[in-house]
């Protein structure tokens, strides 16, 4: 007797993605389509009717980009007012974040200068020596 094989999850996501997602895009493509068609076929033959629906449309297509251009509008302010709250609070941020970058900077300065600080002064006795070497053969010679 043969097992009906599980689906695996990658076909059931195919299976639920034609299903949920590629199916009801491609019916409201062809439903636009088809009303695009009715509209220049209505065009073509001409008539009063025409002349009512494209105004009607352009009164669909302006209350559409008035009430986008408001949605932006009320975003914009938003933004704006969340912005300017952001900066009245910045300079105490700004503060505590600059003395911490100075104590970084203070610490990093002295442990660099505390690493060099024995090479600084093998390099200055090695040239004490030099000199002193270099008087003394002068002087002999």
């Amino acid at each position: 007797m043969l097992e009906s094989r599980k689906p695996t999850p990658q076909e059931n996501h195919r299976r639920d993605m034609r299903r949920q997602i590629w199916l009801p895009l491609t019916l409201a493509l062809l439903v636009v389509i088809g009303i695009l068609i009715l509209t220049i076929l209505s065009a073509v033959r001409g008539g009063e009717t025409v002349s009512k629906g494209s105004s009607v449309s352009v009164i669909y297509l302006v209350i559409g980009w008035m009430a986008a251009g408001l949605i932006n509008l009320a975003l914009l302010v938003f933004s704006i007012r969340l912005v300017g709250k952001m900066y009245r609070g910045l300079p105490a941020v700004g503060q505590k974040a600059r003395g911490a970058v100075e104590q970084v900077n203070a610490f990093t300065h002295k442990a660099a200068d505390s690493a060099a600080r024995p090479v600084m002064q093998a390099e200055g006795l090695a040239a004490s020596a030099r000199a002193l070497w270099l008087a003394l053969k002068k002087r002999i010679s």
